[in-house]
């Protein structure tokens, strides 16, 4: 997969040559995790910078090695041109001197067609390369005089023309490791990407959507992003038409818009690196083939929501919780500042919407060794309209944080071992990737001809092993710029494994273990469902009183969990036909019952967790812990603020009972007067706090109010992932029973069974195929042609019997298997998490054999615990009007 994106990338060395190179947010995190600082520099650009905060001083650089400034700019965008303008503009504008700017957008003019939001057609390239030519030049026109443009005065002389050129560049995803990858973050296809509320694949889609699918017409704007990034990545690995499989109904409506697309056109130049991966594949067909199964991640909750003993994972939410603690702040600066972004969570509308978490692999070693920190100030976008316009519709730049150079990178795009690596530490159990890690620092070591600090023994790699073996690595001063891959690595996985987020991890894990066993104990039905809400109830209890490791934060991430393994432990469910519906309106019904069209929680139950959540979400003494990256960041910031005053009005009562005491004790010894005014004095303070903290706990009713929007997503969407299963036959189940091992509730993901099923080339009949043999032609795209064109495609579309977007559908008893292609490409549409990526290669791991296809991982995002109950809350909520 590294190689099917820097592919492109490097056909562009030409056009790269001495220009200034700018990545907006979602194209730096690709930079960071697929291409490599040094593979840009290697192509020739004088310097690469952030489109966001450009600036006249990032042309210090090129000015100081060449001795005069940029006249080439470069940009590279991940986002739809509209969205990204802003900053395109603001970046011309601040060079006087550029004559010739080049952008490389990964949205397709097509895509840009398909959006009915932008104002850019067909012809949506030289469009938008005319009006940023009009703008440059009468923004150039009116600063001329005054000597604006960059800061430089140009003496009167006519600002010189300016050279647009717009093209299409497939730089779509981040990769992980050479079979995963996730779409970056900040990109359009991410972030735009939401269906019946929340974000794609969690809830259920809007009335019609799937309709509007089979007709050509589109999903939704954000679907239809995705759908377009995915033609393309398959275009860039050699398979221009995939045949695609859905499983979900979001997944399904992907699928038909995919199979109603036309086929990406790419230069033969670009296909080269991915028709060369996909042949590696085991196929020895002539033209690459690829099979594209979409998954919906409504469909299992459970797994990603289930915490790990695996130190990977421990180090994966370090670095979340470095993104939310900055968000946080964030949000209470804008707070405080005023303005539109703390006008934004007060206002009425659509509320906050999701944002995704970027993919940070980076960690800190130990001092002197990283003289600069990781923890690193937020970076402001300037002032004017470009603060308005990054906090319109309540969005906070998380993926400004991709830019910070800070830290070591664990994953080395530019370095093969330092790939394999990864894969074989993140992709592997526990066990087996400690052991590969010390296999690493050991071969480090020899090459380095150093002495470990400690001998390894047999068994089970510890972490003060991996410290020993790394120590040396990092004081030697030539081996610690050669091994600093590897010895970071062995650091941050010693630190995960001590670290207090551990034992953390750990209690939370038996958290979950407790709720799946508390759902199976019971057999099945009701009573299975009671006893695993007083075991969360009784964890709330726990952590509001801060008792143990937990926190209400771990029971917020388990929720998701135990609504999605409830409906396999209510027997009355698991029995009823699949033909009923999880529609939007019975999955949001509040009703109990063991229907499988209604939530295995009854009514009461969800109304006692809901109230104890909120009391516990209310009384929590460190928000910006137990919430930050869980819940929204401007409910958090709220959260910690209020309980600051808590914990101040808390110290001025102790203050208080000290001057009574004091009192008293004046009064006994004889030391009179002085001491009982001291004493009533602090007693009419005491009076002033105790009412100073009741106005805490009501005087600010937005923070009840914006707590009960977030309350009610969160449980809109849980009750949908509680049904959402109930329509499949083979996947119906990601839980199992084995009385004989006395195992109660163990998860079987829902991923490894379907990668099992292909493998195997057994029939599933969960899934659509719907065939793209006549995708070209078929079905009117929205906003594309229009008109009598249109629906002459959208009739030859239907004669070729493309429709279909729901669920129920042939199966594959009528066409080829995902096995019968070369690569098969699984894409969980809401995320895929670690525990899955090692699941699902252990599973590949028991397949051999000649005919065995390529099985690739991908997913909207890199999912954690956190990342789910964030994506669940943080759809567009209905905000009541502020008091």
């Amino acid at each position: 997969m590294f190689e099917v994106i820097q592919g492109p990338v490097l056909e562009l060395a030409e056009s790269l040559q001495g220009s200034l190179l700018y990545l907006d947010a979602g194209a730096g995190e690709i930079a960071q995790t697929t291409l490599g600082l040094p593979f840009l520099l290697g192509l020739g650009v004088s310097h690469v910078c952030s489109l966001e905060t450009a600036s006249p001083e990032d042309a210090a650089f090129p000015l100081l090695v060449t001795g005069s400034a940029p006249t080439q700019l470069v940009i590279f965008t991940t986002q739809l041109l509209t969205d990204a303008h802003q900053y395109i503009l603001r970046a011309v504008l601040a060079h006087s001197a550029t004559t010739s700017v080049s952008v490389f957008s990964s949205v397709s003019e097509h895509a840009h067609a398909c959006q009915a939001a932008t104002e850019l057609g067909v012809e949506a390239y030289r469009e938008y390369a005319e009006l940023l030519q009009s703008e440059v030049r009468r923004a150039r026109a009116a600063q001329a005089p005054a000597g604006a443009g960059g800061g430089v005065s140009t003496g009167g002389v006519a600002p010189p023309a300016l050279s647009v050129r717009v093209a299409f560049l497939p730089l779509l995803a981040c990769c992980v490791d050479p079979g995963l990858f996730v779409l970056p973050a900040a990109s359009s296809a991410a972030r735009r990407a939401v269906a019946g509320g929340l974000a794609a694949g969690f809830g259920a889609l809007e009335p019609g959507a799937g309709d509007a699918a089979a007709a050509g017409e589109g999903a939704s704007g954000g679907l239809s992003l995705t759908a377009h990034g995915l033609l393309a990545l398959a275009a860039a690995m050699g398979a221009p038409r995939p045949e695609p499989f859905a499983v979900g109904p979001v997944s399904a409506a992907l699928a038909a818009e995919l199979a109603s697309l036309p086929s990406v056109s790419l230069p033969p130049s670009s296909l080269s690196a991915g028709s060369a991966a996909a042949a590696a594949g085991g196929t020895a067909a002539s033209t690459p083939s690829l099979a594209l199964i979409l998954v919906d991640r409504s469909l299992d909750l459970a797994t990603p929501c289930t915490h790990t003993d695996h130190p990977w994972d421990v180090l994966l939410a370090a670095a979340a919780a470095r993104q939310a603690a900055a968000a946080t702040r964030a949000a209470a600066a804008a707070a405080g500042g005023g303005g539109a972004a703390a006008a934004a969570p007060h206002g009425g509308g659509s509320g906050a919407q999701a944002v995704w978490r970027p993919l940070d692999l980076r960690v800190a070693l130990p001092a002197p060794t990283d003289a600069v920190p990781l923890e690193t100030p937020w970076l402001p976008h300037g002032s004017g309209s470009g603060d308005s316009a990054v906090t319109a519709g309540g969005n906070l730049p998380y993926g400004q944080l991709s830019y910070d150079t800070y830290g070591v990178e664990l994953l080395d795009p530019t370095d093969r071992t330092a790939i394999a690596r990864v894969e074989a530490v993140a992709g592997r159990p526990r066990r087996d990737g400690l052991a590969a890690l010390r296999r690493g620092l050991k071969e480090a070591l020899r090459a380095e001809k150093l002495t470990p600090a400690v001998r390894s023994k047999a068994g089970a790699v510890q972490a003060p092993e991996l410290r020993g073996l790394a120590e040396p690595l990092v004081a030697a001063s030539g081996a610690c710029s050669r091994q600093r891959g590897v010895a970071a690595m062995a650091l941050a996985v010693a630190e995960a494994m001590t670290a207090p987020a551990a034992a953390e991890a750990e209690a939370a894990a038996g958290l979950g273990r407790s709720v799946l066993a508390a759902l199976a104990g019971a057999g099945g039905g009701g009573g299975g469902c009671e006893a695993a809400v007083q075991v969360l109830l009784d964890a709330l209890t726990a952590a509001k009183s801060g008792r143990g490791l937990l926190h209400v934060g771990h029971v917020l991430e388990l929720l998701p969990a135990a609504f999605s393994a409830a409906a396999d432990s209510d027997a009355a469910a698991a029995a009823a036909a699949p033909s009923s519906s999880p529609t939007p309106s019975t999955a949001s019904a509040g009703g109990g019952g063991s229907g499988s069209g209604s939530c295995p929680f009854s009514a009461q139950q969800q109304s006692a967790l809901r109230a104890a959540l909120a009391a516990a979400v209310l009384s929590c003494g460190s928000p910006g812990e137990a919430l930050a990256g869980r819940l929204p960041a401007d409910l958090v910031a709220a959260l910690a603020a209020r309980a600051a005053a808590r914990q101040a009005a808390g110290k001025g009562k102790r203050r208080t009972g000290e001057g009574k005491a004091e009192a008293e004790d004046g009064k006994a010894e004889g030391e009179g007067v002085e001491a009982r005014d001291r004493g009533a004095r602090q007693q009419g303070g005491d009076a002033a706090h105790v009412e100073a903290d009741v106005e805490a706990d009501n005087a600010d009713p937005w923070v009840v109010r914006r707590l009960s929007a977030v309350l009610d997503a969160l449980f809109g969407g849980l009750r949908y992932a509680a049904v959402a299963r109930n329509r499949l036959k083979t996947f119906r189940k990601v839980t199992h029973v084995d009385v004989f091992a006395e195992n109660h509730g163990s998860l079987s993901p829902l991923l490894r069974q379907l990668v099992r099923r292909v493998m195997q080339r057994a029939d599933v009949t969960d899934w659509q195929q719907q065939s793209s043999s006549g995708g070209a032609g078929g079905g009117l795209v929205r906003g594309l042609l229009g008109g009598l064109m249109g629906a002459s495609r959208a009739l030859v579309g239907r004669a070729a019997g493309g429709g279909g977007g729901g669920l129920a559908g042939s199966g594959s008893g009528s066409g080829p298997l995902p096995a019968d292609f070369g690569t098969v490409v699984v894409f969980v549409v809401g995320g895929v998490s670690p525990a899955e990526v090692r699941e699902v290669r252990a599973e590949l791991d028991e397949h051999v054999g000649p005919a065995k296809p390529r099985v690739l991982l991908g997913g909207t995002s890199l999912l954690l615990p956190q990342d789910v109950t964030l994506q669940l809350v943080g759809g567009p909520l209905p905000l009541p009007p502020p008091l």
